[in-house]
């Protein structure tokens, strides 16, 4: 048996659906579930990303990234610090893998 095919409409009207009956915006493992909603897939080829299809459902329920908060004075460590280039030498020796600088015994 063949459905119709999904149109963004029919799309949108079961996602608010969803929202309201579960107060939440649909996420990809509810797209799989039996939800009444349409897969992944169809969400992607309608909306083009399954955050679009959030967000034309209900903007106001997007989560809002918090920004990246440091302690005053704290110092990132990275792989090109100190520190940061003994882990990355650690971690090549215990996986095996020194490198081209390793096996010429350089930094």
């Amino acid at each position: 048996m063949r459905y119709p095919p999904w149109t963004a409409e029919d799309a949108l009207a079961a996602g608010r659906r969803f929202v309201a009956q579960h107060g939440t915006l649909p996420k990809a493992t509810d797209l799989q579930g039996c939800y009444g909603l349409s897969s992944g897939r169809m969400i992607r080829h309608l909306c083009g990303s399954l955050r679009q299809f959030q967000g034309r459902l209900a903007p106001e329920l997007l989560p809002v990234p918090a920004p990246a908060r440091r302690r005053p004075g704290a110092r990132r460590v990275g792989w090109g610090r100190p520190r940061g280039r003994a882990r990355l030498h650690a971690l090549r020796r215990e996986c095996g893998r020194l490198g081209a600088q390793g096996a010429r015994g350089g930094g």
